[in-house]
């Protein structure tokens, strides 16, 4: 050839010469670079001489195959290589195709080659992703990543299309490309790329946001986990940048091994028309790519997978199917701890007619104040981040949210939110996790938050979250999100050796510091949600049946972790972080509920709630209510039947609806509160059921000015006090009494003292009463005499000396009040048939005779009324 060039110089070749030319190229040089690669042929034969349109012999590499006439190259310059030159082989000898040589201005101006932009990962990729692919084995997973990443763009729609054709292949790259106009998966969010997630993305394993927590994805290893289904990914961002990865580097036009991707920018009409089959793979006449980004995910098909470095395995329609099942599966779930999502649809195309389906939406409703607030909150976080505090300077933050979560399949939930970030109290946190922290070990962000459902209609089994559900099922009944360290699949929680290690201490103190007060917060929103009102201590319900109400404390109640066998172990240091805050910040989230009608109903009834804290200080303490079950015990070992169950019962029923009407702060019973009772005494928080000792100390305190003991001003009748009926006081006196066997218990000033005059005044021992069956006999001085009710309990009562004995010399002072004046001397009086009458003569004598009665069994010779008569 450099002959040929001597003999013709710079003259056209002669048709001699050409045809000579021709046959050296397209049979001798071709049968030496047939089987061999581009690198290889440029590199020993670049030097190369090949005839242009104009007969002249050039170099090569200088230039361009016109194997594409409708495209345009406004380069003047361009010389073209002649036509009768088989394309196979100049390509292969450096000749530029035109279709490359028109994709020359569209690289970028930044690491600029003449071929795109060099856009790729820039690591030996086919068998790095391999190994990430096996550590993150869950190809399920990918879309969640997608989905994420999305998120973190402050992207607030995604929509998942399927789409299963098969493009023209006209108008492309060139012939390398045609595989990836087969079906593929493709993934569309309302945010265009920025330059440092473009960076970002092409680095392996270490994304940009690896170095910034605010984002809750991991671009590295997250994205690559679209490799389970492709071997070249690419994306379009704001319809003017075109991003493709080619780690094979046999894809893209011009991808090598050293730069194993092309980035293609200022997209112009000339490249939307010369390469417009390659642009409609992104669905442009279905979506608005401005101000957007549609990522394409060719899927992997057998003959592609058949000399794939990444993956043997062929991805089907099926397997992607599966992955947009997964999502529908989820739903709810998935944007519920997301910063802006608030729209995930799954669409597919139709093959025939090319339209846009879609399959299933679901959407997430929040008011604009809330995503105003959840917007703040946010930018809270990234400014932490870029200024990259240490954790004691990281300011706490929590908002509090709902959202209504609405798909197509009908279901509609809604959830109260609770999010927050930092660590209040930095003397818990563990000296570890703050230096692992510094030294940026760990460079996760102190950020949690839970929800729960408040529309009482979620059946699925609550879940940990890091920003997106994980599969863990935690047996809470919320969701429960942190900023967790994971495991390199990204699935579960970190677990080092033994549980020992800074990553399990980061997820400890994330829990116990930062989760368990944004718990606390749940519910005392929740509360303020489902029982409004001015007052935080009290609710009151006017003309709200108690059924409803009973439905409400329900709902509340059930947002307690309670369950204590359905929790996991893993969460059992936020459980009792949970109580523990409760307790220590004196949270009043325990209701006592007073409903005066509770049987009845009256619609024009009050009920009031009062909220009250897990404080032991004597005002206003509270307990937990065993009263039937400790009743039913202690019946358990005698015999006996329903009737005597279900008067049990209503004893106990009666009583507690008693004491809550003086005041006594008795905690509302049901499951969940008896279960609350152990999960509190589980955490070392000092719980106490009810015992006669709370009882009688609550009712010693009636007289003081601040006393919550509202018995009334004593003495008074029976029916004026709070303790109104008789049977009532039997109950409690009977209660306040039931220990005395097993202690020495203080009578003093108990107000529970009802003398035969019907009123109700304290146990006094400056001033006894006459404790005695006969108190009929002095029927005009009733004040003196103590109710029989109380003859039961006369050793305890005469030992305190609140209570005396009435004998025959108390009987003769009193006597004179009872007989008429005629009787007052010692002459013999006439009897009269009225007075007295023949029982109080019968009563007395009986009186008399057990007064004189002896121990030595004198109860045989004592003299029967008619004997004497």
């Amino acid at each position: 050839m450099l002959l040929i060039k001597t003999e013709c110089g710079r003259k056209p070749l002669t048709e001699e010469n050409f045809q000579l030319s021709r046959r050296i190229i397209s049979e001798g040089i071709w049968s030496l670079i047939r089987d061999k690669n581009q690198e290889f042929c440029q590199s020993n034969y670049g030097e190369m001489l090949l005839p242009d349109r104009n007969f002249t012999l050039q170099p090569s590499k200088s230039l361009c195959y016109n194997d594409c006439p409708w495209i345009k190259v406004r380069d003047t310059t361009v010389k073209y290589c002649h036509g009768d030159i088989p394309r196979e082989v100049a390509v292969k000898l450096g000749t530029v195709p035109k279709r490359h040589k028109a994709l020359e201005r569209y690289a970028s101006n930044v690491c600029f080659t003449t071929l795109g932009s060099e856009f790729g990962q820039k690591e030996k990729l086919t068998s790095r992703i391999k190994s990430i692919l096996n550590a993150y084995p869950s190809e399920k997973e990918m879309l969640k990543e997608l989905l994420q990443n999305a998120d973190d763009a402050k992207a607030t729609e995604i929509y998942f299309v399927f789409d299963p054709r098969t493009h023209p292949t006209d108008r492309i790259f060139d012939d390398k490309w045609v595989p990836m106009q087969g079906p593929s998966l493709c993934v569309y969010n309302n945010q265009p790329f920025t330059e440092d997630d473009i960076r970002g993305i092409q680095n392996l394993g270490r994304g940009t946001k690896e170095a910034n927590p605010g984002k809750t994805g991991q671009y590295g290893i997250g994205f690559n986990s679209v490799y389970h289904i492709t071997d070249c990914p690419s994306f379009i961002s704001n319809n003017d940048i075109l991003c493709i990865f080619d780690p094979h580097a046999s894809y893209a036009p011009g991808a090598t091994s050293v730069s194993p991707g092309r980035m293609f920018r200022d997209l112009d009409s000339d490249f939307r028309s010369q390469f417009s089959d390659v642009l409609n793979l992104y669905l442009g006449n279905h979506f608005k790519l401005e101000r957007s980004t549609m990522f394409r995910f060719p899927i992997r098909n057998a003959e592609m997978a058949k000399i794939s470095e990444i993956s043997s395995a062929p991805a089907s329609d099926r397997m992607v199917q599966n992955f947009l099942d997964k999502i529908r599966m989820d739903g709810a779930e998935l944007l519920m701890f997301l910063n802006h999502m608030e729209k995930i649809s799954i669409c597919e195309i139709e093959n025939g007619t090319g339209d846009l389906k879609t399959l299933y939406s679901v959407t997430a409703k929040i008011t604009d104040g809330d995503r105003l607030k959840r917007k703040q909150f946010h930018a809270s976080v990234l400014d932490s981040v870029s200024k990259k505090k240490q954790l004691a300077q990281i300011p706490v933050q929590q908002i509090t949210y709902t959202m209504d979560i609405e798909d197509t399949d009908g279901n509609s939930t809604t959830w109260l939110i609770c999010n927050r970030s930092g660590f209040s109290d930095m003397e818990k946190v563990s000296k570890s996790v703050i230096s692992a922290h510094k030294n940026e070990d760990i460079t996760l962000f102190p950020r949690g938050g839970v929800a729960a459902c408040t529309s009482h209609n979620y059946k699925k089994p609550h879940r940990a979250f890091c920003f997106l559900p994980l599969s863990l099922e935690t047996g809470l009944p919320f969701h429960v999100n942190g900023h967790f360290a994971l495991d390199s699949a990204r699935r579960n929680l970190w677990r080092d050796d033994n549980g020992v290690g800074v990553r399990s201490d980061w997820n400890i103190n994330l829990m116990k510091i930062l989760i368990a007060p944004a718990c606390v917060e749940l519910l005392i929103q929740l509360k303020r949600r489902l029982f409004p009102g001015p007052d935080p201590t009290m609710t009151i319900f006017q003309g709200t049946p108690i059924h409803v109400v009973r439905d409400i404390l329900r709902i509340f109640l059930s947002i307690f972790p309670v369950n204590r066998l359905d929790i996991q172990p893993d969460w059992y240091c936020l459980v009792k972080a949970i109580y523990l805050c409760i307790h220590e910040d004196l949270k009043r989230l325990l209701p006592v509920v007073r409903a005066p009608y509770i049987d009845n109903s009256d619609i024009h009834s009050a009920i009031y709630i009062s909220w009250v804290n897990t404080s032991t200080s004597n005002k206003g303490r509270a307990f937990f209510d065993n009263l039937l079950q400790d009743e039913l015990q202690h019946l358990k070992n005698t015999e006996y039947n329903i009737t005597t169950r279900k008067s049990v019962a209503e004893n106990v029923f009666r009583m507690k609806s008693m004491l809550l009407d003086v005041g006594f702060n008795l905690i509302y019973s049901c499951d969940e509160t008896a279960s609350l009772y152990f999960c509190l005494e589980d955490a070392g928080i000092p719980v106490n059921y009810v015992t006669p000792e709370d009882v009688r100390n609550f009712l010693l305190t009636f007289s003081s000015p601040d006393a919550s003991c509202q018995v009334g001003k004593l003495p008074c009748r029976l029916q004026q006090s709070n303790f109104k009926l008789f049977h009532g006081l039997k109950l409690l006196v009977d209660y306040c009494f039931k220990d005395v066997e097993e202690n020495d218990i203080n009578i003093e000033g108990l107000p529970l003292l009802l003398t035969m005059d019907n009123i109700l005044q304290v146990f006094d021992a400056r001033h006894p009463k006459f404790l005695t069956t006969y108190h009929e006999l002095i029927p005009s001085r009733k004040e003196l005499f103590m109710h029989t009710l109380y003859i039961r309990y006369s050793n305890i009562l005469l030992k305190a000396g609140v209570a005396k004995t009435f004998d025959i010399s108390s009987f003769g002072d009193l006597l004179g009040s009872v007989l008429p004046r005629e009787c007052r001397t010692r002459n013999s009086v006439k009897w009269k048939d009225n007075f007295p009458t023949e029982t109080w003569l019968k009563s007395a004598w009986h009186f008399i005779s057990e007064q004189l009665a002896t121990k030595d069994d004198q109860t045989e010779i004592k003299p029967k009324f008619e004997t004497i008569l």
